[in-house]
């Protein structure tokens, strides 16, 4: 068996100094026969697996170089323990371990979270040692020393540091484990209530059911859990409770959709109008969604001069022309320009503005400008929305859409067709009555002639179109037998 110096001299890549400091330290050597240790000799944070007996590592600089200072030290291990290396009693280390916690969190608190790393470090690779007995014992001193208000989360990732395994077990596995501490909830409340953080899932249904109805009963316990809840438990807390909880808490800290949530719950019967209103004005504007009924009901209850940040987020979350028409009817409409000036500078905008963004533009702020764009890139239903509001800008966006319009007869796309005569017509551009007499365009059938009278009559060119009309019309005036 090659021994520790040979090993060093046979790898002369491996550092000797390394390989001595990692000899001098702590090492677990569980069942398996696998030896655990540092990697880097001073902190457990990082642990890695040698195998002695092959000669083994996991860690990078093995992999990389088929040698590491791990392997050595090991073998120095050995070495120093007469050829042989004593396997770990996992209960009697794990037995130390929690000693050594409990007088860290009784002497000295403050370095409790330090020390808890390097504990669920050793504790957690040798648990497979242990037997199901021995791991409810340690459940349950975790729950007994961690069982405080400050360290809740503490002993959430304190648990699953240890019974990490226990991802991949069974239901009945982690029932048979945690059922013994959910039975012990009255005496470890607030270790028993940390499952509900991040390890929910070694509870059934039923026990978290009936532990978070338990905990919206404790105010107490309340003001600990609820920040650290996922959102779809808080239905079992109370409107008000949700609302004090709300009042309080950092609002970067609780979901968006949460936030959300609450606001639409402040607006149920009785609406509590003064709190949403203190919310809205809390939340920015990219975490919270407002509902247009939860707006329709502040502006009807006479808050209509003071919802100026409810319509900040209605505004902000406007994602077509169908929202904008929503929005508009609901809300005072001088309040509409400075929320979509807020929504413009508070939305990073990383692409092409969408087509209802530019047609809002044009349609609510005074100081756009044709100018700003590059009018041939715009979509036909923006030069007919922009024609519309800016009559000023016809002659321009008619020369464009003439071009669009030739464009569309070569693509053989009808629909873009029509779309580009009825642009015309609205600029009142004169060519208009001559894309009408096109009969390649135009089949002169019962559709066309309904298509451009309406274009005519609602354009206030039909007179301009009125000789191609009467020779649309004259096919069908005496019927469809004639």
């Amino acid at each position: 068996m090659i021994g520790y110096e040979e090993y060093l001299s046979k790898h002369s890549n491996v550092s000797k100094k390394r390989a001595e400091e990692l000899r001098k330290g702590e090492y677990l050597l569980r069942k398996d026969g696998i030896a655990l240790m540092p990697q880097n000799s001073v902190s457990w944070s990082e642990v890695v697996g040698v195998d002695p007996e092959r000669l083994l590592c996991d860690c990078n600089v093995f992999r990389t170089r088929k040698a590491c200072p791990h392997v050595a030290a090991m073998l120095g291990k050995r070495e120093d323990n007469g050829g042989k290396l004593p396997v770990t009693d996992a209960r009697q280390y794990v037995k130390e371990c929690l000693e050594e916690l409990e007088r860290t969190a009784s002497k000295k608190p403050e370095y409790l979270r330090g020390y808890v790393e390097p504990f669920t470090s050793r504790v957690g690779f040798l648990i497979v040692d242990l037997s199901w007995k021995d791991r409810q014992h340690l459940l349950l001193e975790l729950a007994r020393i961690l069982n405080a208000p400050e360290w809740m989360k503490l002993f959430s990732d304190t648990c699953r540091g240890c019974f990490s395994e226990l991802r991949w077990a069974s239901h009945e596995q982690t029932g048979k484990l945690f059922n013994t501490l959910f039975e012990k909830r009255q005496e470890y409340k607030w270790s028993v209530s940390a499952m509900l953080i991040n390890m929910e899932s070694y509870l059934s249904k039923e026990k978290k059911e009936i532990l978070i109805r338990e905990v919206a009963a404790d105010e107490a316990l309340t003001d600990q859990v609820m920040p650290m809840l996922s959102t779809y438990d808080y239905h079992y807390f109370s409107r008000e409770r949700q609302v004090r909880f709300i009042r309080k808490v950092d609002l970067a800290e609780v979901p968006g959709n949460y936030v959300s949530e609450v606001l639409h719950l402040m607006m149920e019967e009785p609406p509590m109008y003064e709190d949403y209103l203190a919310l809205v004005n809390r939340t920015k504007l990219e975490m919270g969604e407002v509902q247009i009924e939860d707006v329709k009901k502040l502006k009807d209850a006479g808050y209509g001069d003071r919802m100026q940040g409810a319509v900040d987020h209605l505004v902000y979350g406007i994602n077509s022309m169908e929202d904008y028409n929503k929005v508009i009817a609901c809300i005072p409409h001088e309040m509409f320009l400075p929320a979509w000036k807020k929504r413009s500078t508070s939305r990073h905008q990383w692409f092409r503005s969408g087509d209802y963004q530019i047609i809002i533009d044009f349609l609510e702020d005074p100081e756009t400008s044709l100018e700003r764009y590059n009018v041939e890139s715009l979509s036909p239903d923006v030069l007919d929305r922009i024609v519309e509001v800016r009559p000023e800008n016809a002659k321009e966006i008619c020369a464009v859409t003439r071009k669009n319009y030739r464009a569309s007869i070569k693509a053989g796309i009808p629909e873009k067709v029509r779309k580009n005569v009825m642009i015309l017509a609205k600029g009142n551009d004169a060519i208009a009555s001559k894309y009408v007499s096109d009969t390649d365009v135009f089949n002169r059938n019962g559709d066309d002639l309904v298509y451009l009278t309406a274009i005519g009559m609602h354009f206030k060119t039909l007179q301009k179109i009125a000789p191609e009309l009467k020779k649309m019309e004259e096919p069908h005036a005496a019927g469809p037998n004639r």
